[in-house]
């Protein structure tokens, strides 16, 4: 029993930069194209492998994004398990403009992860710690929080994107997850809120949840475990690119909790990984 498992979504992340964001029925001519490895759960299991052993439970398309990404995973010492699927990979359009970005996600090839695969990449790795998100299919992340549940192992949920939940799954799913991990804005639609500070937030949902992190970008991440609070301020950098910020907060703090760390130490360790993302082009990035 070692290491990490991420249940996510694996595309190709198709990265035009520009000078602002361009306005309705605008045309504006870019500054900078790329095509990368991306997807929520790439990125996570790429920031988990520089903490020790991590497996990618993930669906790609039998397409030249698909081996395009497989390179990259082999590359970085991370093991995919799931379906080569019909559905071409998935893929991320990325605007990048004044170091924000806006994303719009095609899920393609990772629609076909199933629930039945998670639970044999789960029981074949048999990890310490899981990670899931969800940009992948919710009955696959319901699966890996039951294998977790059912083995006495870590579950982190990444709630992000914000989906719809019917009643059974966000209970289950929230019941389950330790941490649970959201910025600002997925905490209050968690809570059904308009708005709210970040360490408000975290204490709100300690009603839902055994421990949550909220991510709130340059002012830090706020850690709440039960009556316990903490507030973890970011490393000041220059923004480059926020693209992959939150997901390489999540896959450190998996590798650091899979390998001994306590909740606190793993957020710091968490919080400087974001900011060396946050502060560092796609381009010049390792991974």
């Amino acid at each position: 029993m070692s290491g990490v498992v991420v249940v996510g979504s694996a595309n190709l992340d198709l990265v035009a930069s520009a000078a602002r964001v361009p306005g309705v029925g605008e045309t504006l001519l870019g500054s900078g194209y790329g095509e990368f490895p991306g997807g929520k759960g790439l990125n996570q299991a790429l920031a988990a492998a520089a903490g020790g052993r991590t497996v990618l439970a993930a669906a790609i398309g039998n397409d030249a994004a698909g081996s395009f990404i497989e390179a990259g995973l082999q590359a970085a010492g991370v093991r995919r398990v799931g379906p080569t699927a019909a559905r071409p990979t998935g893929r991320a359009i990325v605007l990048l403009a004044e170091g924000d970005n806006r994303i719009l996600v095609m899920p393609g090839a990772n629609l076909e992860l199933d629930p039945v695969g998670v639970e044999l990449a789960l029981t074949e790795a048999d990890p310490e710690v899981v990670s899931a998100m969800f940009e992948v299919p919710i009955p696959a992340v319901i699966a890996a929080a039951n294998w977790c549940q059912r083995n006495s192992r870590r579950f982190i949920l990444n709630a992000s994107p914000i989906v719809e939940l019917d009643d059974e799954a966000r209970t289950l799913l929230l019941a389950a997850a330790d941490p649970l991990i959201v910025n600002r804005g997925e905490a209050s639609a968690l809570l059904n809120a308009r708005g709210g500070e970040a360490d408000e937030l975290a204490l709100a949902l300690t009603a839902l949840v055994r421990s949550v992190i909220v991510t709130d970008g340059e002012a830090g991440a706020c850690l709440a475990v039960g009556d316990t609070f903490h507030h973890v301020p970011a490393t000041p950098v220059v923004v480059a690119d926020t693209t992959g910020a939150g997901d390489a907060f999540a896959g450190t703090l998996a590798a650091a909790l899979a390998h001994g760390a306590d909740m606190l130490d793993a957020v710091r360790r968490a919080t400087a990984a974001a900011a060396m993302v946050v502060a560092t082009t796609r381009t010049s990035r390792t991974h």
